[in-house]
């Protein structure tokens, strides 16, 4: 972590986090790692100038329908009702995307065709590797795993049987991440059994704007992952109940487009996003999040402000999402375009403070992709502001 201040001792680490803290200094601790971090000499003891410890403890989010245990058989009727006899799916044109374009493409398609009796299907040549079958780093069943619900949903079908009961909608929400009215290409008088609509992502959540409970019984995280990343949050967090505020990065496979976390806004977006939510919480840590863990180790952040913060594991991408969905309790996007970051917010609870960078000049997306609820903030000329 680059900051101002000498590492004095390396403390042992237990089998499921740090074995002991030290009273009166500030502690760094990444994954099951601590540091003992004494500050600067500026004529204060240690000790001196800590924040005020709670008169009685904030009460925590106490939301975890992400992890329940199984779906029934009539919340499934209600989400996936068996009368459902009609279907729609997307051109797509091989363009599979990241987890969090996979998770729009099924929302999407899921929202548009509820209304309308429809349910999303897949065409068989629609696979690819990344969407829905093994992944690279991730092993077999994956999606099982992650989302059972959603796999389970997961549908493919010959494109011969096909061919003479298809209505195809054209030019239907241009781009990646625009929202256009289906009635207003009148869906519900379609009488065909499937229907394909042109497009790719869908990535506007205006698509299933009303159904975030449905959504959310979707992406319910799968049993065995909840209780690897209970254990995991258990073990980082020990007997911390502090809010927890967590900050998402992204950097690398954004690079080329300029839209990648910039170093002084995630910085000034910590600090500030601190601030707000000390109005409200009177013990806040601050979890770094992201795969590019070089860039989250070298953030400067002012420790006498911010005494704990977390920096987790290296963790599959399901891990990932999982462990931040229900551990967060707020979170900061740096990356606007990253949509694993905002599908993190979505699934938080309702109450979550979300923050976002409001900076969308060379992205495809508007203040319009993201909920009216969460905030805007921009960084200008150094100074960071509410939008």
């Amino acid at each position: 972590m680059a900051i101002a201040v000498e590492i004095v001792a390396k403390m042992s680490s237990g089998q499921h986090g740090c074995e002991a803290l030290i009273i009166g200094y500030s502690t760094v601790m990444h994954d099951t790692e601590c540091f003992e971090i004494k500050w600067p000499k500026n004529g204060q003891k240690n000790g001196e100038n800590l924040n005020k410890q709670n008169v009685e403890k904030e009460k925590l989010n106490d939301w975890s329908k992400m992890c329940k245990a199984n779906q029934t058989e009539e919340e499934n009727e209600r989400l996936f009702p068996k009368d459902f006899d009609k279907y729609l799916f997307a051109t797509w044109g091989g363009l599979c995307g990241g987890i969090g374009n996979q998770m729009w493409r099924f929302a999407s398609l899921y929202g548009i065709g509820k209304s309308y009796g429809r349910k999303p299907i897949f065409k068989k040549d629609q696979k690819c590797e990344k969407a829905h079958g093994p992944h690279e780093t991730e092993g077999e069943n994956e999606i099982k795993k992650l989302f059972p619900v959603y796999a389970s949903q997961i549908k493919y079908i010959n494109p011969k049987e096909m061919e003479n009961d298809t209505f195809y909608v054209q030019g239907f929400a241009p781009g990646c991440c625009s929202y256009e009215d289906p009635q207003k290409r009148a869906i519900s008088r379609i009488k065909e059994k499937y229907i394909k609509i042109d497009g790719y992502y869908f990535q506007s959540y205006k698509f299933f704007e009303n159904r975030r409970n449905e959504i959310r019984q979707i992406f319910q995280f799968g049993s065995e992952l909840c209780e690897t990343v209970d254990i995991y949050k258990s073990g980082l967090f020990q007997d911390d109940h502090s809010h927890k505020f967590c900050v998402h990065v992204r950097i690398e496979d954004f690079k080329n487009f300029g839209i990648e976390t910039k170093k002084d806004f995630a910085e000034q977006g910590i600090e500030f996003g601190f601030h707000h939510l000390k109005k409200k919480f009177n013990d806040i840590s601050v979890v770094l999040m992201g795969v590019e863990k070089d860039f989250l180790n070298n953030l400067t952040i002012n420790r006498q402000l911010i005494p704990k913060v977390y920096l987790p594991k290296e963790m599959s991408r399901g891990n990932d999402l999982a462990f931040a969905t229900t551990a967060c309790d707020s979170l900061l996007i740096t990356a606007q375009s990253s949509t694993f970051s905002w599908w993190i917010a979505y699934l938080m609870p309702d109450d979550a403070t979300i923050f976002y960078n409001s900076k969308f000049e060379g992205t495809p997306y508007l203040r319009e992709n993201f909920l009216a609820e969460w905030k805007p903030i921009k960084l200008t000329n150094g100074t960071m502001t509410f939008d």
